[in-house]
């Protein structure tokens, strides 16, 4: 398939190389539209125990159509943690477009009004997408392009790359090609926090347009809420809640961080950064 119909919700696949073909999860909300839209992409451990089933219905509540993509189930991969990484987080750029120029076409979305969204590994790839060099790249000058990029704990400090006998942000990510806006946990790990305000810093001297939220007292992963678990892995697998999967040891967040109080400050954050940045098509 390579366009959708007003019809079209749940399970869609694209196509993002000869060999490749994944999903991803459409929901769109009440009405006729045209939505603006999320693109949301998982951490390491992809759908089954994440914030994503969370977080799409509170967008999906506010008026957005989202699309949750599975890097994974494509591949014939159940999880992406470990190191070396099977799936590192750039190769998941074209999934992330992909599932832009499908979203593109569906009637009832509107393609100015399209943002992607990742948590961890999901945010690091948001990241790497944002640079106008890779933006620039799917499709060529009149493909869709994503409006803004919201990157939730990625991992600031691989954007870094040394050069003489300083560490400078990858030429990659120089110039982005959208506003971005990062949301990190105060007491992350110290190194990917800091990581995090040099690179906005950097590159915000640049004349780009970033934003970074710090959430005190917060841990990476401060918004995966124990309580999700069963229903994010029920989501994934199709599977009735009482015969959904446990969770593998990599899917399991440290009970410390889930933290309902910076969880709630970043939901309302994203929804007013979505406001702003989607209220006017372009």
């Amino acid at each position: 398939r390579t366009r959708l119909t007003a019809c079209d919700t749940g399970t869609v696949q694209f196509r993002v190389s000869p060999a490749v073909v994944v999903s991803g999860f459409l929901a769109l909300p009440h009405g006729t539209g045209p939505f603006p839209a999320v693109v949301l992409l998982a951490a390491c451990d992809g759908l089954a125990y994440s914030p994503i089933s969370a977080w799409r219905a509170r967008l999906v509540g506010r008026g957005y159509a989202t699309v949750a993509v599975d890097s994974l189930g494509g591949r014939r991969l159940t999880t992406a943690c470990g190191t070396p990484s099977p799936l590192w987080f750039a190769e998941q750029v074209p999934d992330a477009y992909a599932a832009l120029n499908l979203l593109a076409t569906h009637p009832k979305v509107d393609p100015a009004r399209v943002v992607l969204m990742g948590w961890a590994e999901g945010g690091s790839t948001v990241l790497q997408a944002a640079g106008t060099s890779v933006a620039m790249a799917p499709g060529g000058p009149h493909a869709p392009r994503f409006r803004a990029f919201i990157a939730v704990y990625p991992a600031c400090g691989v954007f870094f790359e040394r050069r003489g006998p300083s560490w400078e942000v990858a030429s990659s990510l120089t110039k982005l090609s959208a506003p971005v806006r990062l949301h990190v946990g105060e007491q992350a790990d110290v190194g990917s926090t800091n990581s995090c305000r040099a690179l906005v810093e950097s590159l915000r001297t640049r004349g780009n347009d970033l934003e970074l939220t710090v959430y005190p007292g917060a841990r990476e992963g401060f918004d995966r809420s124990p309580a999700n678990r069963i229903r994010a892995a029920t989501e994934a697998t199709g599977s009735p809640a009482g015969s959904a999967p446990a969770p593998s040891a990599s899917q399991k967040a440290p009970a410390s961080s889930w933290n309902a109080e910076a969880t709630a400050a970043a939901q309302a954050n994203v929804e007013r950064q979505l406001e702003e940045l989607l209220r006017t098509s372009r």
